[in-house]
């Protein structure tokens, strides 16, 4: 694995360049509303559903655990994945839960058609196994860099030209800080 010598001035590394590297860079997430604010955060679920999988949440409190446990399973299989492509342990975790994404989603009809993933807890979830196909297949894995700052295992495209905060001297994502914190508060 290579490090990030030099990004560009873009935001910080936790954003990968890719919606899979930014959920493993993304760290633990403290419980199923932190990783729910996340994905709407990112894009990956829209407000509506981020506003009834919360409510959801507080009803099936022990599945939205294991969602969470699930999470860190899947942030663990990407970067296995990512970080040694000849082990496939990461892969077949990532397959496995792709099927399940699948398994509940519909083809919605249009030009072009589209996947709709469910209304599930696991939903979110489901959108960022996708992504992590997406990444594998899409992504020339030789372009991924981890950062170059020592502590600091984020990793990203080379080209997406991300410097971490640490980097930045602690200054990047002050405006996705405050997007964060407001979907986190909507859905408290």
């Amino acid at each position: 694995m290579h490090t990030i010598e030099s990004p560009g001035p873009d935001g910080p590394c936790a954003d990968g360049g890719h919606p899979a590297l930014a959920f493993c860079n993304a760290g633990t997430f403290a419980d199923y509303r932190d990783f729910l604010a996340w994905s709407a955060d990112l894009g990956l679920i829209d407000c509506a559903l981020t506003l009834e999988l919360s409510a959801e949440a507080d009803r099936h409190r022990a599945q939205a655990s294991h969602v969470v446990h699930e999470v860190r399973t899947l942030q663990a299989a990407i970067r296995l994945a990512v970080t040694d492509p000849s082990d496939t342990a990461g892969y077949q975790r990532i397959t496995r839960m792709a099927h399940q994404a699948y398994a509940d989603a519909v083809l919605l009809p249009g030009t072009p058609a589209r996947w709709e993933l469910g209304r599930a807890l696991e939903t979110p979830l489901y959108a960022v196994a996708l992504a992590a196909v997406d990444l594998l297949t899409e992504v020339d894995l030789r372009t991924v860099r981890q950062c170059s700052v020592a502590g600091c295992s984020a990793l990203a495209v080379e080209d997406a030209r991300h410097r971490c905060a640490e980097e930045l001297g602690g200054r990047a994502g002050v405006a996705d800080r405050q997007a964060y914190a407001t979907v986190a508060r909507a859905i408290a």
